[in-house]
């Protein structure tokens, strides 16, 4: 399947009239960058290895975000091991998140965590 042009809400309108209701978006980061930017991400699956590199390629190209305080955050739904690796599922945090709410993701993000470590999975 082509789809002409670069707007990823255009594309993801042409995939809705051919009958795909759900993509899973894996490329490089000017492609995650350019879905995350026009707001039409609704899930991350991210995934650490335990190798350092040092350095390497970026996950995620310009997404709007030119300071940390502005930076976009999740929350966290799921955290499992993958082989040796740990997976993160998570989705974006509304930007009008009180810090009550803030705090709780904090909260489920160690509580993830301790389930995953204590099963073994």
């Amino acid at each position: 399947m082509r789809i002409a042009g670069h707007d990823p809400a255009e594309a993801l309108a042409e995939l809705h009239r051919r009958g795909v209701h759900r993509v899973w978006l894996e490329g490089g980061p000017v492609l995650a960058g350019a879905f995350w930017k026009a707001g039409l991400i609704d899930e991350v699956i991210a995934q650490i290895a335990p190798i350092l590199l040092g350095s390497g390629p970026a996950s995620l190209a310009d997404a709007g975000v030119a300071t940390l305080a502005g930076a976009h955050r999740l929350i966290i739904d799921e955290v499992s091991m993958v082989g040796p690796d740990v997976e993160i599922r998570a989705h974006p945090r509304p930007p009008s998140a009180t810090p009550s709410e803030q705090q709780q993701d904090t909260t489920d993000i160690r509580r993830a965590t301790a389930v995953g470590a204590g099963t073994g999975e």
